[in-house]
Parts: structure tokens; sequence; C-alpha cells
């Protein structure tokens, strides 16, 4: 069982890295990645905040009781995913693979679960 686990977890990885150089090699790349950059620093955690507070203080029940959704959603979300970021301690590509350059500097050290995906997850669920 050890040995199909590690066969599927390596065929995994296999994919994920040939999909990723599949992915730097478009020529479409440079648009996504500036797109990419600029959207990805709405998701960087200073806005939660804000946007918590101003929920809270509008005044009336659904948007009071939508912010206390908020709320409890990343009261969950954050513990678990630093335990889980901790517990896998998946190296970023651009830390593992030479030919593989990171384009933004990271907030940690490793890359699974993102935290961008994961906060977005608990969103829906407020």
């Amino acid at each position: 069982m050890e040995i199909e686990k590690n066969t599927l977890i390596q065929r995994l990885s296999s994919l994920d890295i040939r999909a990723l150089r599949w992915l730097l090699t478009r020529e479409l790349f440079p648009q996504l990645a500036i797109f990419g950059r600029v959207i990805s620093t709405t998701a960087d955690g200073y806005l939660y905040p804000l946007i918590l507070l101003a929920l809270l203080f509008m005044g009336t029940n659904h948007e009071y009781q939508f912010g206390l959704a908020m709320l409890a959603a990343f009261a969950i979300e954050r513990p678990l995913y630093k335990i889980l970021k901790e517990g896998f301690k998946r190296n970023r590509p651009s830390d593992c693979l030479p030919d593989i350059k990171g384009m933004v500097i990271p907030g940690d050290q490793f890359s699974f679960p993102s935290g961008h995906t994961s906060a977005a997850f608990w969103w829906p669920l407020c």
C-alpha cells in the first residue's frame, strides 16, 4: 500500500510540474501574470478587516449577521490553514526547481495550502 501511495504522489507531482512548465511557456503568460498580480493583492488580507468593520457597523441586521459569519469563518480558516501549511510543508516551485523563477515575494515559506485559496474557499460559506 505504501508503494502505491508513493507512486501516486510521484505521478501527481510530475503532472503538477509539467502543468506549471506548460503554463509558463504560453505566449499569453506575461499579460496574465500582470493581471494575476493585481488581482492577487486584493486577497492579501489587509482588506478583510476593513470589509468586516464596514459590515458590522453598517447598521442593518443582514450586514451585521454576514459580518459575524465572516468573522466566524475566518476564525476557523486561519488556524486550520496554518496547521495544514506546517503539516504539508510543500516547497514553492521556485525554491526546488532551478528553471522556475518566482514572480512575487511570498508571505511565508511553503506553498500548500494557498492562503488566497483557503480564504476564498470560506468566503461563500459566510
